[in-house]
């Protein structure tokens, strides 16, 4: 199942979280993969990715950070082997004054 394509603006000093209910009641039919793509718009973009099991607090690295330039396609994917979330996260915080754009699509399933 796909999210679809969705524009979201990362704020200077800031950052945009997606967080992915991966658990057996948030997945259709037990899916336990989710796939991601994105594009910034201008700049670059912090990138990172973790999975949170279900009963822990501590995140497990699924991609470790990477400054992500524009005009590039970036992609990612995860297959969890036990419930859990998995959040994505964009950091712009080292800008001070320019908001970062992305186009991102994320799929579940």
């Amino acid at each position: 199942a796909s999210g679809g394509l969705r524009r979201v603006v990362v704020p200077a000093r800031g950052q945009h979280t997606e967080r992915i209910d991966m658990s057996p009641a948030g997945c259709k039919a037990g899916a336990k993969r989710v796939s991601w793509a994105f594009q910034v718009d201008t700049g670059d973009v912090g990138f990172v990715a973790a999975f949170i099991p279900e009963g822990s607090v501590r995140p497990t690295p699924v991609q470790p950070f990477t400054r992500c330039r524009n005009r590039r396609l970036h992609e990612g994917s995860y297959e969890a082997s036990s419930g859990g979330a998995l959040t994505l996260r964009w950091d712009n915080s080292y800008s001070r004054l320019r908001n970062k754009g992305i186009v991102l699509d994320i799929k579940k399933g």
